[in-house]
């Protein structure tokens, strides 16, 4: 759908008409994570929720932020940038005008695993297998300190 250009800010019109490599993927990055937090938001399920979600943008968007323990990152709404993650990313509302958010801090945790394993047809011995860089993230609840 087309948005009338009012309705863009300065910074999203530029990056449309004068993007970068490296900031498109920022932006597809951040917003596959919104995607997928909004998502979680909509559902019941209190399970941890994995993307793909690159390593260098990670370490971009998140060095220095929060408080690391365990391997996780405990973010708050501060530590995430208003240039990628705009204002109200990070609620769920519904026409009837409730809704959901996110209570923070969001748990998030960045790892690299390898793909799955197959074998070759010929020979059944074992293929190459590819790494893949991924962000987990779950909610944590009043209290927790897990």
């Amino acid at each position: 759908s087309w948005e009338p250009q009012e309705n863009i800010s300065l910074d999203r019109i530029r990056f449309f008409e004068n993007s970068s490599k490296d900031e498109v993927i920022i932006y597809n990055q951040c917003a596959s994570l919104r995607v997928a937090i909004q998502q979680h938001l909509k559902s019941k399920s209190k399970l941890p929720v994995t993307i793909t979600f690159h390593g260098d943008v990670h370490k971009f968007l998140f060095k220095k932020m929060g408080i690391v323990r365990d391997g996780w990152y405990f973010l708050n709404k501060d530590d995430f940038p208003c240039k990628y993650f705009p204002r109200f990313w990070d609620h769920c509302a519904y026409s009837h005008g409730q809704g959901v958010k996110v209570f923070y801090p969001i748990k998030v945790r960045h790892f690299i695993s390898w793909s799955p394993k197959k074998y070759s047809i010929g020979d059944h011995n074992p293929s190459l297998r590819a790494f893949q860089e991924k962000l987990t993230f779950i909610r944590v609840a009043v209290g927790d300190d897990s």
